[in-house]
């Protein structure tokens, strides 16, 4: 994707399992000459992590389809819909069963890379109607994911059923 687009960069905020697959990593980089394109930034405070979501132009969340991606949901998942970016995300788990491909996510096959590819380059080849798709996934969240929203919900039910 890089020599389709020069203007984007990959930061990846987090560890690594260990050392040696960050060397093997930055080996890659080098190999493919994409230095000064890909960044490996380590573990970062909450603060300058939401900051950094916030000004990203594209979010990727890519999960394996594991045991875990199947029965459970990230709420990493629910905080990048909120920014209003666009989001890729594997098809995998609760996911699919919510939110819809290209109308407020954008859904690519689990551990099929050419699928994650052709979404990002969609994204990018069509950016103002992505950003359209990223609008209705963060109203999705500010809808479903919020905490105080949530709250009244579960007490609405409550005082129903106690009265």
């Amino acid at each position: 994707m890089s020599k389709r687009n020069d203007t984007y960069t990959l930061s990846l905020y987090g560890n690594a399992e260990s050392n040696e697959m960050i060397n093997e990593f930055i080996s890659l980089v080098q190999k493919l000459k994409l230095e000064g394109k890909i960044f490996f930034l380590g573990l970062v405070s909450r603060n300058i992590i939401t900051v950094k979501l916030l000004e990203a132009s594209i979010l990727v969340l890519p999960r394996p389809d594991s045991i875990q991606a199947q029965y459970g949901f990230s709420t990493k998942f629910g905080e990048y819909l909120a920014t209003g970016n666009p989001v890729v995300a594997t098809s995998v788990g609760e996911i699919p069963k919510y939110l819809t491909d290209k109308k407020n996510v954008f859904l690519a096959l689990p551990d099929d890379v050419g699928s994650l590819e052709e979404k990002l380059s969609y994204i990018i080849e069509n950016y103002d109607l992505a950003k359209n798709v990223a609008e209705s996934g963060r109203l999705f969240a500010e809808k479903h994911f919020d905490n105080l929203k949530q709250t009244e919900a579960v007490l609405s039910i409550i005082r129903i059923n106690f009265k």
